[in-house]
């Protein structure tokens, strides 16, 4: 039930609408039960498991509640599914070829051309493979009965429309191999997210020097070009070469603008632009960066996966824009939402961008001393991660609720924290001397009580910490030193 109801609450008004009206067609008196569900189920905001049991007793709808549980949400989808049929790949175009056989079974032939010419010529400029494969096919057995008939054309037309579909099985086998390399690519870059190494790199050169990745011009399709583009951002992203980044991003955003866009996904673009987005990030081009992502964030989404995605997209740089204004109330503004949002969706996202997203959400609450809101993101994180979570963001967050803890004065949560560390280091087996000296530095700082009175033993404690980050090959922890220096510099300077 707790499904059926999400999903209703995630439809909006105009999904609604369309539901009820061609959804939920009832010929018998009064509501039928899959009516009354629906409007009971759509009145409650939240997920009320003892009220929405109540309530479907006193309409007397659970003597055959499983059964009208499931209708509805097989109606729903396919009712919503219809809804948006022309964003879904070869599906509108089907359906139009079907309505076109249907009108030549009856015999309306000068309909059914009338019909066919606008669904081939829309389908052969705008369509997927799918698409144009399905029309070309249609328009073949078109002109070969018709050459049968009444010799219209003798064989001409046919070998035509036969030529063109042998072109597109040749975009189509190219494209799935740039689909092939790209693969190779992904299966790469998850295995190496958290170390890469020299055999990595040489695979991901040797996709690089591919012919096919080196020459845009042998990308003979919309579809293949997208997918050159993103496998040499992808490479540039990795070996951090960001002025070609930058070149290759753009080239990606281009390409989702312009009159085949409509062959690309929404996915597709909300990525195009956050890899953008990215880039001027990296090459310090803010102005740029503020444009962009206020395009990214007006980009359309139809469902949750998408308006998800260019949260995650959107919130990372918005952040550090804001940050880098200096618009401090804006950006408060904005780290709210971005909590409100990880603590009714977070896990939806996918690990790896929630991972990213907590991390700069926590760090603007501490940066701008509102440790509460920081300790109730990590908090939320912490109680509710995935396995692959990785283990130095986990420690990262951990810091950031230390200091949460510290600043606030909750030392019996700070010994928690510690604790939770000291535990996380022996599971893992992280026993290095960076690791053994931060454990050190967290429980000295946790047994001071005037850091005025401290001064010479917190310095000590911060050349300590420097000097055990010195060799760093063996942690993956040595991110944490900016953080660290930065809580002891502000109490060497009786700062929050």
């Amino acid at each position: 039930m707790e499904e059926l109801h999400r999903f209703i609450n995630r439809l909006d008004s105009n999904e609604k609408k369309y539901f009820r009206r061609f959804g939920l067609k009832d010929e018998s008196k009064g509501n039928s039960q899959t009516s009354e569900l629906f409007e009971l189920l759509d009145s409650f905001e939240n997920y009320e498991e003892e009220k929405i049991e109540n309530r479907i007793k006193r309409l007397k709808l659970d003597k055959q509640i499983n059964h009208t549980k499931n209708y509805l949400f097989g109606l729903l989808t396919e009712t919503i599914t219809w809804y948006h049929r022309e964003r879904f790949a070869g599906l509108n175009n089907a359906y139009e070829l079907a309505k076109i056989q249907l009108l030549e079974e009856k015999g309306l032939y000068q309909e059914a051309e009338k019909k066919s010419t606008k669904v081939i010529k829309y389908a052969l400029e705008q369509g997927t493979f799918v698409d144009r494969w399905d029309v070309l096919g249609y328009s073949i057995q078109v002109a070969f009965n018709n050459f049968l008939s009444n010799k219209k054309n003798e064989t001409t037309e046919t070998n035509k429309l036969l030529d063109a579909r042998e072109k597109l099985l040749h975009e189509m086998n190219r494209f799935h191999d740039y689909d092939s390399l790209l693969k190779q690519q992904q299966i790469i870059i998850r295995k190496a997210m958290q170390a890469r190494n020299p055999e990595d790199l040489k695979l991901l050169n040797e996709i690089m020097e591919n012919e096919l990745v080196q020459q845009v011009d042998l990308a003979t399709s919309p579809e293949a070009k997208f997918v050159f583009y993103t496998l040499r951002v992808q490479y540039f992203n990795i070996v951090g070469q960001r002025e070609k980044l930058l070149v290759e991003a753009e080239n990606l955003v281009a390409l989702t603008q312009n009159s085949l866009s409509s062959k690309f996904s929404t996915m597709n673009k909300l990525w195009a632009y956050s890899q953008l987005a990215q880039a001027l990030y990296f090459t310090t081009q803010w102005d740029k960066l503020e444009i962009f992502l206020a395009e990214l964030n007006n980009i359309s989404t139809h469902s949750t996966t998408e308006s998800i995605a260019k949260f995650s997209y959107h919130t990372q740089l918005a952040v550090a824009l804001l940050d880098h204004k200096k618009d401090a109330t804006a950006l408060k503004k904005l780290l709210h939402e971005v909590k409100s949002k990880l603590l009714s969706t977070g896990n939806e996202l996918r690990a790896d961008v929630r991972m990213v997203v907590t991390l700069t959400c926590v760090s603007g609450f501490v940066e701008y001393k509102e440790y509460k809101q920081a300790i109730d993101v990590c908090e939320h994180f912490l109680t509710h991660h995935d396995s692959g979570v990785r283990l130095d963001i986990m420690l990262t967050l951990y810091a950031y609720e230390f200091i949460s803890h510290l600043e606030l004065g909750n030392m019996v949560y700070v010994n928690n924290v510690t604790q939770n560390v000291a535990r996380y280091f022996n599971r893992n087996d992280y026993k290095g001397k960076f690791e053994t000296t931060l454990l050190h530095v967290f429980k000295k700082i946790s047994e001071m009580q005037d850091y005025s009175q401290h001064k010479k033993e917190i310095q000590k404690l911060k050349d300590e910490l420097n000097e055990s980050s010195v060799d760093t090959s063996n942690t993956q922890h040595f991110g944490l030193l900016a953080i660290v220096n930065g809580f002891l510099d502000s109490k060497l300077q009786k700062k929050k």
